[in-house]
């Protein structure tokens, strides 16, 4: 029977529609707490029934305690009409007809029975809430009296749930239901606020635990039919208690992680954001105040996440901020894998439920992304939450649940308010419902004005809460307060065309991210995920027709478009992301939702009990695979690659490792621990260069008696006096990491993820190069005289040489003794270097653009066309490694020339000036080749 999303008040008592139950059979079940202070309440609403409808009901008597057979004749007697009998709420329970209603002795107004029979309205195989009116008031109770069919009654009865808690149990198992509103006075007594809490939070402790404990020890029984029909509430106990251990457990694994390498940066503005609504100061959102937000710029971000983190930790005051972003962090990745697995159980049951929290929980990069990624978690739970309260409108319908919309616009408002991007959420919000509403109409009532009235009212409703939800996502924002549309709009167009690049290690190389093959984001995905995930979905693809019968190809849909077309719409746009997939990190609970929808389906559809336990079995082994990651590299599991990927080990050198810096933390833990052993002569402070020195500063802050920190470049690092040097892999020459170049020589400690070696501590043993540099820095100085600027030269190219030595792979020493000879004219001395150098360093664009001026210069000298050759292809070679160093174009128009080809000279000025229209070299050269080819008649 088709539902007809449009209309949304509960039905009222009417002379038409469907039959009343006084044509029907009706079990009406007390519960007795005291036989003999009870008995009276119960002959009393007995006396009230009409003669007429007396064999059409069955009277049960509940109660904990045995009635003794001289009570119940005794009783029986008096209300001789009724076929009276009792029940013990130890036993199972069997209504003798379809419908039942509870009853409780402790209700204040006594029901009048007859009404109840008359009621009209009633739907077949639902239950039905009666609503009181109250007699004309237009306030409806919120409490009701629950006609149940005869399954719910045999629940309700045999689970002894009290009356005013019946509404909260038939919903929560999911039977089928309806409202109807009579005008009657309400027999339920009003609650007070401190009556609502504990009624909550008894239902929430029966629900999750006392219920399933009760059923799995066999101190509740049910009819075999309601059994067979209903999922073992053993799944509902598990959940809660994997739930609830991981509520405290990621927490707890939290501590241990390091700081992302956006966290400070984030949280400094979080302080400008707060100095805004306290003192009003524009820093956050006026370029002109605050210059460095050109660079940064955090004031297209909501960043509410940071925002609260920030008041949190200045109301505490705590001396450890980024820990207890952490907990906070944690705690909201807890929230993701909590609301996917409550999603699981609307749509798939328990024990999906179960699937889809360990699948997230032992999804090693989401896990890692959850102790500190500010950005994509709570991104990420904003859009799960509103799609999870988008679907439960959607099954809710016709009915409008206002209730269910406030969710919706505070889910909307949660993800505007850490990025602009959740504003596409109000698209989707549009189509998943208005897809469900055209589907629950048949194709002849589309043109009714039925269809189209209750369509444009629920686009009316929708609309008004999404405004709102908008708004909302505004409040801790400043920028966008400051012009809500237009800096919306403007925010919306930087994230959507992102065009700042970022050096990345893919399939091998180091790419640029603004250059990344389309299949970028799938890959990663595919490479980086647990395999249950990938065998999970496929198996929802393979039994897509009991899926769909399962849980509706709407739902499916839903699912399934949350995941994908975001990852489709950025192939489609060639939106430019970097560090793996962790920008479309919100997609990744619908994915495991998918596969928790696949392992569940596959396992119904097997029907020997002891292939469903093998099926379990491979489950458990393919939870235990990420799961030992997990447990193998923590806190560094988010560098993470599947089997089907070779792992770490196969990944390494072709694919970013630990891009966030994670690892610094461990990294200068244990150096601070070292120098504390290993002090410095004559109490002087250790030098510690390190390529994060955000991250650096905030470990040492409490040994800056001992450390002083410097940020140094790691191929320059040989230019800094530092005595220790910390770097994370990131950034690091692809062929250096894939044959054992890093990390580099007199390295005394590393930070390893399954044997490789993701940040290493250096210690200097000699300072040759950084001598060296000096002594070179001096023979550039014009103001001394040649003989000193020869002999600073002379210094310098002794001690370069002297650190090759030492250590043969010094790419600093090695560069400089190349640029040395090359001004010296030394052209073969200095092309020696070169290729010493790039044998070290293959894609190292300094040394390829002296390689390739050296080609040029060997070439002018002696004609030698190797050189040339040479030289060419260290051009092209730029081009490719890094598409923005546009003096590799210029050098290749010039190699060109010189091979008399001036069409490709000019082809490669042209793609140069694409990059950089200000590049006044390459527009001198590109005119005289243009005119030197029309004198020619080339063009």
């Amino acid at each position: 029977m088709k539902t007809q999303p449009g209309g949304n008040t509960p039905k009222k008592q009417e002379k038409t529609g469907t039959a009343p139950l006084i044509n029907k059979e009706l079990s009406v079940v007390f519960y007795i707490d005291n036989f003999a202070d009870n008995k009276s309440f119960v002959s009393e609403i007995l006396s009230r029934v009409k003669p007429e409808n007396v064999s059409k009901l069955d009277i049960v008597l509940a109660s904990a305690k045995a009635i003794s057979e001289t009570q119940l004749a005794e009783f029986t007697n008096q209300n001789s009409t009724f076929k009276i009998r009792e029940h013990q709420l130890s036993e199972a329970f069997e209504a003798n007809y379809s419908y039942g209603i509870v009853l409780s002795c402790s209700m204040d107004v006594k029901v009048n029975i007859n009404e109840i029979l008359a009621v009209k309205g009633l739907e077949p195989e639902m239950c039905s809430k009666i609503r009181f009116s109250g007699g004309g008031k237009t306030r409806l109770s919120k409490q009701g009296i629950w006609v149940l069919t005869r399954e719910a009654i045999s629940y309700v009865v045999g689970a002894h749930i009290e009356m005013n808690s019946v509404d909260y149990f038939i919903r929560k198992q999911g039977f089928k239901t309806n409202e109807i509103t009579v005008n009657h006075s309400n027999p339920f007594k009003k609650l007070s606020c401190v009556e609502k809490v504990k009624k909550s939070f008894f239902n929430f402790l029966q629900w999750y635990l006392i219920q399933p404990i009760k059923e799995t020890t066999g101190k509740i029984n049910y009819i075999p039919a309601y059994r067979q029909n209903r999922e073992s509430s053993i799944y509902r106990l598990l959940f809660f208690i994997i739930a609830f251990g991981l509520m405290f457990a990621m927490p707890i694994l939290s501590l241990d992680a390091g700081m992302s390498g956006d966290e400070i940066v984030n949280y400094d503005h979080a302080k400008l954001v707060y100095d805004y609504y306290a003192k009003g100061d524009k820093s956050s959102v006026d370029i002109n105040v605050n210059p460095n937000l050109e660079k940064t710029t955090l004031q297209y971000y909501g960043q509410s996440f940071d925002n609260i983190t920030y008041i949190v930790n200045k109301i505490t005051g705590t001396d450890n901020p980024y820990e207890s972003r952490h907990v906070m962090n944690s705690l909201v990745g807890w929230l993701i894998i909590l609301v996917a697995g409550l999603f699981l159980s609307h749509i798939m049951g328990w024990r999906a439920a179960i699937f889809g929290m360990l699948f997230l929980f032992v999804s090693p990069r989401f896990l890692g992304h959850s102790y500190n990624n500010p950005k994509d978690i709570p991104f990420a739970f904003a859009y799960l939450f509103t799609i999870f309260q988008a679907v439960l409108f959607i099954r809710e319908m016709p009915k409008t649940n206002i209730k269910r919309l406030i969710y919706i616009s505070l889910g909307i408002a949660m993800a505007i308010s850490v990025r602009v991007g959740g504003l596409m959420l109000i698209a989707y919000l549009m189509l998943f419902v208005g897809v469900a509403y055209v589907f629950s109409f048949s194709s002849k009532e589309y043109f009714s004005s039925k269809f189209w009235n209750g369509g444009f009212r629920l686009i009316g409703i929708l609309g008004i809460f999404c405004i709102v939800g908008f708004y909302i996502g505004l409040i801790l924002w400043p920028y966008a307060i400051e012009a809500p549309i237009k800096h919306s709009k403007e925010s919306l167009d930087l994230m959507t065309n992102y065009s700042v690049g970022i050096r990345q290690l893919f399939e091998g190389n180091n790419i640029w991210s603004d250059r990344a093959p389309w299949y970028y984001l799938p890959k990663y995905i595919f490479m980086t995920i647990p395999i249950l995930v990938i065998i999970g979905v496929a198996f929802t693809a393979i039994f897509a027709k009991p899926v769909i019968k399962k849980i509706k190809g709407t739902i499916l849909f839903i699912l399934v478009f949350a995941c994908a077309f975001p990852v489709l719409y950025i192939i489609y746009k060639k939106s430019n992301v970097y560090g793996g997939w962790r920008h479309v990190l919100f997609i990744y609970p619908f994915l495991v939702m998918l596969a928790a929808v696949g392992f569940e389906t596959g396992l119904r559809m097997l029907k020997n009990k002891y292939a469903r336990i093998v099926g379990l079995i491979v489950i458990g082994f393919l939870v235990f695979l990420p799961l030992k990651h997990i447990a193998k590299n923590h806190p560094h599991e988010y560098v993470y690659y599947n089997e089907f990927a070779g792992g770490v080990e196969k990944a390494y050198g072709h694919y970013e490792m630990d891009y966030y810096y994670h690892s610094m933390r461990a990294a200068t833990n244990w150096l601070i621990d070292y120098i504390k052993k290993n002090p410095q002569p004559n109490g002087q402070k250790a030098l510690v260069a390190t390529n994060n020195l955000g991250i650096t500063n905030y470990y040492i802050r409490h040994d800056t008696n001992i450390i002083q920190p410097a940020y140094v470049r790691y191929y320059e690092r040989g230019s800094s006096p530092w005595d220790y040097y910390i770097v994370v892999n990131s950034y690091i020459d692809a062929k250096q990491l894939q044959t054992g170049i890093w990390p580099p020589k007199n390295t005394i400690h590393t930070i390893d993820v399954d044997g490789k070696p993701v940040c290493a501590i250096v210690k200097r043993i000699d300072k040759d190069d950084y001598l060296a540099s000096e002594f070179k820095t001096k023979s550039e100085n014009p103001k001394d005289s040649m003989n000193v600027r020869i002999a600073n030269m002379m210094k310098a190219e002794e001690l370069f040489k002297k650190s090759l030595q030492a250590d043969p792979n010094n790419e600093l020493s090695l560069l400089s003794l190349t640029e040395m000879y090359m001004n010296r004219n030394s052209l073969d001395t200095a092309n020696q270097y070169a290729d010493m150098l790039l044998k070290v360093y293959p894609t190292y664009e300094s040394g390829l653009n002296m390689k390739g001026w050296i080609g040029i210069q060997l070439f002018d000298k002696n004609k030698n066309p190797k050189a040339l050759e040479e030289s060419r292809v260290a051009f092209e070679k730029i081009t490719k490694v890094n598409y923005k160093f546009v003096y590799g174009y210029y050098g290749l128009a010039m190699v060109y020339v010189r091979m008399n080809d001036i069409n490709k000279a000019i082809s490669v000025l042209e793609e140069a000036l694409k990059i950089n229209p200000g590049f006044q070299q390459a527009a001198e050269m590109l005119n005289q080749l243009k005119n030197y080819s029309a004198q020619q008649g080339g063009m």
